[in-house]
């Protein structure tokens, strides 16, 4: 435990702070739910949850998330000059202010570190939020999900449209960015800057953190819980920074298990498509068919597949794993229409079939066997309406060891 975190749980106790006794959902990798009020960390590595004086403990490799009531959000570090939003290669998302920057390092002012210098390699997008307009957004939004492997990508306006530029940054500053295209250094002001997207690379895929921390402030911080009480929580930045969190500013902690893996972290090994009409519909890896956020009747998911009917994705596997978790429903953007079947085959073999899913039914989560299966295949059929707002969502999909 570190110093900070030390004396942080120290001077609760000294002060008489009452622990926290808002209530609590843990979610386990299978999708098993488990309510109580918040306990802590123990030294084996599980969270402790109080049921009514009973005391439920889960192993930390066993957790999906765990989420606290979403309460009014707090207005992140954004208020005053160059704002900025940082999403790093590790998934952490920071609302802050630019208070500098070069080719190798960016300078910033964020609610939980206050002043923090990070190297470029490890970040990769910023986003300027003086820019709002929604196909801003989304153009930058769908970089950051496609980055390029050997250049930058400038997202700026130009006479009201969206303008991409590739090339390398040369510097982020508060009077404008600099970047270098076609051997040009270009000047381009804060008010018409969408964002950057940084080159990903050819390099291995950094391995994903053990936790990720949502709090009220929209901001996302990754990196592994040290420790925890019943107040607050101490968390590791994968930058090697430690932060406490209160448990107050908690809206959800997201945990990688080594005993699962996201099938939108695989590549399928086929994609296949079978139009009712004419209309050629890709698959999405964490976003809807129509390239927006996974919402089912208003419930979120950052991680997920979106498929229109009919589509086939199939994975070759290495037969380690016994189940495949997710859940199921039509996304928000085609609701109250659609209407699919949901179906799972291992090896050739159908193992689940939903039935009829429609526009009008809540998320439904699923948790099939696949028998340590080489060859899995995910099938959205279609329905009986045709295929009239078939975007069909498999969210949270997880294979489980």
């Amino acid at each position: 435990m570190t110093t900070s975190c030390v004396c942080a749980i120290w001077f609760c106790v000294l002060m008489g702070a009452a622990a926290d006794t808002t209530p609590v959902t843990a979610e386990t990798i299978e999708g098993r739910t488990v309510k109580g009020t918040w306990t802590g960390l123990t030294g084996g590595g599980a969270i402790q949850i109080d049921r009514q004086g009973q005391a439920a403990t889960i192993a930390i490799p066993d957790l999906l998330a765990i989420s606290w009531p979403t309460a009014a959000s707090k207005p992140a570090i954004h208020a005053g000059e160059n704002p900025l939003t940082v999403f790093l290669r590790d998934g952490s998302t920071i609302p802050c202010r630019l208070l500098g920057g070069n080719a190798r390092t960016i300078t910033l002012e964020t609610a939980m570190i206050g002043r923090w210098e990070i190297p470029l390699s490890t970040v990769a997008g910023v986003r300027f939020v003086a820019v709002k307009q929604s196909e801003s957004q989304a153009a930058f939004d769908q970089a950051l999900v496609e980055p390029g492997p050997a250049h930058d990508t400038l997202l700026l306006t130009n006479d009201g449209k969206v303008q991409s530029l590739h090339g390398v940054t040369d510097a982020i500053e508060p009077a404008g960015i600099r970047f270098r295209w076609r051997e040009r250094s270009i000047p381009v002001p804060p008010d018409r800057a969408i964002g950057i997207i940084f080159a990903q690379g050819t390099g291995a895929k950094p391995s994903p953190p053990a936790a990720a921390c949502q709090l009220d402030d929209g901001s996302i911080w990754c990196g592994s819980i040290e420790s925890s009480d019943r107040n607050s929580v101490c968390l590791r930045l994968t930058g090697g920074q430690t932060v406490r969190i209160p448990l107050p500013r908690l809206r959800e902690i997201r945990f990688n298990s080594d005993r699962l893996i996201f099938l939108s972290d695989l590549e399928p090994a086929k994609f296949e498509f079978e139009p009712f009409g004419a209309t050629h519909w890709p698959w999405r890896r964490n976003r809807s068919v129509a390239n927006r956020l996974l919402r089912i009747d208003g419930q979120s998911f950052t991680r997920g597949l979106g498929v229109h009917s009919r589509t086939v994705l199939t994975y070759a596997l290495d037969g380690t794993y016994t189940q495949l978790a997710a859940i199921i429903g039509i996304d928000d953007g085609a609701r109250p229409r659609g209407n699919v079947i949901f179906r799972v085959t291992t090896d050739g073999k159908e193992v689940f079939n939903s039935g009829p899913v429609t526009g009008k039914d809540k998320p439904r989560p699923i948790l099939v066997p696949i028998h340590k299966a080489r060859s899995l295949e995910l099938i959205v059929d279609f329905g009986q309406d045709l295929d009239l707002g078939d975007q069909a969502d498999w969210c949270d999909a997880r294979l489980i060891r």
